[in-house]
């Protein structure tokens, strides 16, 4: 079945590929969902068992009125999801905010690591990035979700990239418009004071960082700052890449990946 009871709500999730292969969770940045996966799951299926799920709050899982949906509890949620699918440990690829996910599950369930992959991600909140999701608010509250993804299309997408593909991206500000206010702002509200950095030294599995070298969203010194600081880290710069770093350069996303979690 795609949803599952986990942690008190129902989860969507699409578990994919032989049972005997290695399995890989990718956890989805703040505003996705599984689709946003297609190309990274067609990708890595000859070689492994994928896993893409909806966090709390997005698309096809529960959006419970009350929030924040804390990191921590994300962190729960997928370790309930784990539990209810029988998989015990597993690689782990996150997103965005989606790695922020991952860092707090790697701080609270560390045997059930094998390798991370923290893609676009950072260990801390800072002020510009608080600035930047005060906006998102703003724009939830006074147009909704289609004007959220508006005004945070120059921080999600490369250069390059958007003035190649504007019309692609626009195109998906009908999906976006789908997603409720109320939950979009619990997301956010989950995320606006993150700060890992007192116990990343903790975290011992062995990390890629694969970030966008154009990401205005979390500027690259969050990328050279988690290396520093993360005991068995190295980092991939995926050049001219946005927030976005994933699908603007997905053929070296994939073979870089695909690489580290097969050594």
């Amino acid at each position: 079945m795609p949803h599952i009871e986990a942690n008190g709500i129902r989860i969507y999730h699409e578990l994919k590929g032989d049972a005997d292969k290695p399995p890989v969770v990718f956890i989805n940045g703040i505003f996705q969902d599984t689709s946003s996966w297609a190309l990274a799951v067609r990708a890595f299926a000859p070689d492994f068992r994928t896993l893409v799920y909806d966090c709390r709050g997005q698309s096809q899982s529960d959006k419970p009125a009350a929030g924040p949906y804390a990191s921590e509890l994300h962190a729960r949620d997928l370790a309930a999801l784990l539990d209810a699918l029988g998989m015990p440990r597993a690689h782990f690829v996150g997103l965005s905010n989606g790695g922020v996910v991952l860092l707090h599950f790697a701080r609270l369930f560390p045997q059930r690591l094998n390798k991370i992959v923290l893609l676009d991600t950072f260990a801390h909140m800072d002020k510009s990035q608080q600035a930047m999701l005060d906006s998102w608010r703003a724009a939830l509250q006074t147009g909704g979700s289609a004007l959220r993804f508006t005004v945070s299309m120059p921080w999600t997408w490369g250069r390059d990239f958007l003035d190649a593909n504007y019309d692609m991206v626009l195109a998906l500000r009908e999906k976006a418009a789908l997603l409720p206010v109320h939950s979009s702002i619990h997301l956010i509200d989950g995320v606006y004071h993150h700060d890992a950095r007192l116990w990343l030294k903790d975290i011992v599995a062995p990390a890629l960082i694969v970030h966008g070298d154009e990401d205005r969203m979390a500027l690259p010194r969050s990328a050279r700052e988690m290396q520093a600081a993360l005991p068995n880290a190295r980092l991939h710069w995926l050049l001219g890449a946005g927030h976005a770093a994933w699908l603007e350069q997905a053929d070296e996303f994939h073979r870089v990946v695909k690489a580290f979690l097969s050594e």
